[in-house]
């Protein structure tokens, strides 16, 4: 899709007020996929097409080929009235992010505590091999931060898949003697990831 159909649609969506999730929430697709559409990255299918023009009350006409008459009058100002509202959306983002990373900070300082707290009195009651396995309680600050940053971004390969196949391999070994078995867990490892992508390109499609 060239740059100036991406430019009209970031348009439309500002003037009737959408943000991308609203507006995919309407449409039925992801966010990142009309941000890739208003960057030019990937083009919506004919039915997205479609419901963004009934969306917009424009014809098909209007949202590929072209601006009104009113718009071909003032080019100049349509143009910058998108950069403006591009940038706008790329500070909203970026202000988004942080106040995220800055709950996502407080969150792994909450669950290291747990963690530390787990791993000390497990290790210390000395039950199910004490310290010696004890440790696998520490694995979840990686788990918990990697989990929050795939549901974050709606992509499950952020999440730290290996860190579980090492809780399972640890657990199977020394509690039931499965060291001969459990290191099977990474085996699927690359199943995982590779669903993963498969998903997040069915996304991309849309």
């Amino acid at each position: 899709m060239n740059i100036e159909i991406a430019d009209r649609l970031l348009n439309y969506r500002k003037s009737h007020g959408f943000s991308q999730e609203e507006l995919a929430e309407k449409i039925g697709v992801s966010r990142q996929a009309v941000s890739k559409w208003e960057r030019a990255e990937a083009s919506p299918d004919t039915d997205n097409l479609i419901n963004l023009a009934k969306i917009y009350g424009v014809t098909l006409d209007e949202l590929l080929k072209g601006e009104t008459e009113d718009d071909k009058a003032e080019p100049d100002k349509v143009t910058a009235h998108v950069k403006e509202n591009f940038q706008a959306d790329e500070i909203e983002n970026i202000t988004e992010d942080e106040k995220i990373t800055g709950k996502k900070v407080v969150h792994i300082f909450l669950i290291g505590i747990l963690a530390l707290m787990g791993t000390l009195f497990w290790g210390f009651s000395g039950q199910f091999c004490g310290f010696a396995l004890s440790w696998i309680c520490l694995l979840a600050i990686p788990v918990y931060y990697s989990f929050v940053e795939a549901v974050h971004k709606h992509n499950a390969d952020c999440f730290a898949y290996p860190v579980i196949c090492v809780v399972f391999q640890m657990i199977t070994g020394f509690l039931f003697d499965g060291w001969s078995w459990g290191w099977t867990a990474y085996l699927t490892i690359p199943v995982y990831y590779g669903i993963v992508e498969m998903i997040n390109k069915s996304k991309e499609r849309e």
